[in-house]
């Protein structure tokens, strides 16, 4: 069979994890049992075959947690699923749970072909990372400490949004200096419907930054980051020079991915799907998935809402140009055709891109 001319992003969502974080609203679920994850990612398998002949040149293992899984297991389903793919792969990534996290295992992992890491470090402080649920501590960011030589490309995750987390900071910037990431994720605290934390804010029992503060302390973080050498290329990202994620840039650009497994979302050849949030229905072949037919106009939609949450913005067509934006003149710029939301007022940025998408009769 030929190959298809075009080259995507493959996702695998593993929906597995050691417990729930009581901030998390992506769907996994508790699970330890080693022939479930086989019987996982046969079904996953299944479903790739769908998209048999696709050349494939980012791939990214999220959860979930996928370092729950043997390796074992990664090395067969990779072994297998290389078959139905090209493979032509310029990053794949792996998230990790630092509990998880050892010299051997990123040894193990590197012979079978990825060179990016994410690491869920969400703090350097014990008692914030208790407070976020989490079930590692400092001892284990201690041991990846040690283990960096092993590290050449590997993103770490934060998060933000506590009261404490103003005196924080110089503490926590202290210690991504000493790692020195190639790349951070930098999220501002969710409180989404579903998670304990949403319980426990209803009850005022969330010690919260606040709203009024919420876009200083932003602010802080991104000159923090910007200090250490790493540019703030998406709202919620920061990379050094030559790092920034090649996969998560197929979304922010909207360019076609592939996206296999329970709850995973995909686009490609103009259908935007997302499948069902069941472990049980997914082994049995049950996607049930949501799809979008896209034509032109909603393409473009997408590719506005998603572009403009890169510091580099879109570029406009003609007839965009020729819209009148000077209502929300003091947060855009406007430059050789390019519409970028100015970085000071990324913290706002979802009503921005709103109003542009008001403006431009979407």
């Amino acid at each position: 069979m030929p190959l298809k001319n075009k080259s995507l992003g493959l996702y695998i969502h593993t929906p597995f994890c050691v417990h729930k974080c009581p901030y998390c609203a992506f769907y996994s679920e508790v699970i330890d049992d080693q022939k479930i994850y086989e019987k996982y990612f046969d079904a996953v398998l299944r479903e790739a075959v769908s998209y048999n002949g696709y050349t494939i040149d980012t791939l990214y293992f999220g959860g979930g947690t996928p370092s729950i899984l043997p390796v074992g297991i990664l090395g067969r389903f990779l072994e297998k699923v290389s078959l139905i793919f090209a493979f032509s792969l310029k990053e794949m990534t792996i998230e990790i749970n630092p509990i998880h996290f050892s010299e051997k295992y990123i040894k193990e992992l590197k012979k079978l072909g990825f060179n990016r890491f994410s690491l869920g470090i969400q703090s350097f402080n014990n008692k914030k990372l208790k407070l976020l649920g989490r079930l590692h501590n400092t001892d284990d960011i201690e041991r990846i400490m040690k283990a960096r030589s092993l590290l050449d490309n590997f993103s770490i995750d934060l998060m933000f949004g506590f009261k404490d987390d103003f005196k924080l900071i110089e503490s926590e910037f202290k210690m991504i200096k000493e790692l020195s990431p190639t790349h951070l994720s930098i999220y501002n605290l969710k409180i989404e419907k579903g998670t304990s934390f949403y319980e426990l804010k209803k009850r005022n029992k969330l010690p919260l930054v606040g709203e009024d503060m919420e876009a200083v302390l932003f602010e802080k973080i991104s000159k923090s980051s910007e200090k250490l050498g790493y540019e703030h290329y998406e709202v919620s990202n920061f990379a050094l020079k030559g790092y920034k994620s090649l996969h998560n840039l197929k979304y922010w650009h909207f360019d076609e991915y592939i996206g296999l497994g329970a709850s995973a979302s995909g686009y490609i050849d103009n259908l935007l799907y997302k499948n069902n949030c069941s472990i049980a229905d997914y082994l049995n072949g049950k996607y049930n998935r949501e799809i979008e037919k896209l034509g032109d106009k909603d393409k473009r939609y997408y590719q506005l809402i998603m572009g403009l949450r890169l510091k580099e913005g879109v570029l406009l067509r003609e007839d965009e140009l020729e819209h009148d934006f000077s209502e929300i003149k003091e947060f855009i710029e406007i430059k050789e055709k390019r519409l970028k939301i100015k970085k000071k007022h990324f913290f706002i940025l979802n009503e921005i891109i709103l109003k542009i998408i008001d403006i431009l009769g979407f």
